[in-house]
C-alpha cells in the first residue's frame, strides 16, 4: 500500500540534478483521510497521556483509596442530583455549587499530597480517608431521603452525625 505522499525523483530546474519533491495523491482521498485521522490519534494519545501524568503528580498517582473516593464523589453527585429530582427541586445553581464543592475537596487532597511528599508524612491518606467517610454518609442520606430502606442503627448514627455537624461539634 502506497503512502498518502509519493516520494518521486525529480530533476531540480536550476541544477538538473535529482532531488526528492513530495506529490500529494489527491486522486485517493480516503488514504489522506485515514493519514488525518492517524494524526489526530496519535495529538489524542499524547494530551491524554499528559492529563494522566499530571494528574499523578498533583494527586500523588492513582491507588485504590484515591480511586474509592473519585467513585464515592461520582456517586454522591449522582445521588443528589436523583434526590433533587424525586423532592421535585432540581435546580442549577445548587447543582453547580455541588460540582464546587467537589472540586474544593479534589484540591483540598491535591494540597494534601504536596505536603506529604515534602513533609515526610502521609497526610494525603488521612485527608482521603475523612472525605471517604464524608461522601459515604452523604451518599446513604442522599439514598434516605429517597426513600431506599436504610437500617435503623445506621439511620440512628446518620442523625447523630447531622445533629453534632449542626451544633459545631465535629
Amino acid at each position: 500500500m502506497r503512502n498518502v505522499c509519493d516520494y518521486r525523483r525529480t530533476p531540480y530546474p536550476a541544477h538538473g540534478k535529482c532531488v526528492y519533491r513530495v506529490f500529494i495523491n489527491f486522486c485517493e482521498p480516503e488514504r489522506l483521510m485515514v493519514k488525518i485521522m492517524e494524526n489526530v490519534l496519535i495529538l489524542v494519545k499524547l494530551t491524554g497521556a499528559g492529563i494522566v501524568s499530571a494528574f499523578a503528580h498533583v494527586f500523588g498517582g492513582m491507588d485504590m483509596i484515591l480511586g474509592l473516593l473519585l467513585w464515592l464523589i461520582t456517586i454522591d453527585y449522582i445521588t443528589g442530583v436523583l434526590n433533587a429530582i424525586v423532592q421535585k427541586r432540581l435546580n442549577s445553581e445548587v447543582g453547580a455549587k455541588g460540582i464546587a464543592k467537589k472540586v474544593g475537596m479534589l484540591s483540598v487532597v491535591a494540597i494534601s499530597n504536596l505536603i506529604s511528599q515534602y513533609a515526610g508524612m502521609d497526610i494525603r491518606t488521612f485527608v482521603i480517608g475523612y472525605y471517604i467517610a464524608n461522601e459515604s454518609i452523604s451518599i446513604l442520606e442522599n439514598a434516605g431521603k429517597m426513600g431506599a430502606p436504610i437500617p435503623k442503627r445506621l439511620m440512628d448514627i446518620l442523625q447523630q452525625l447531622s445533629k453534632d455537624d449542626d451544633d459545631g461539634n465535629q
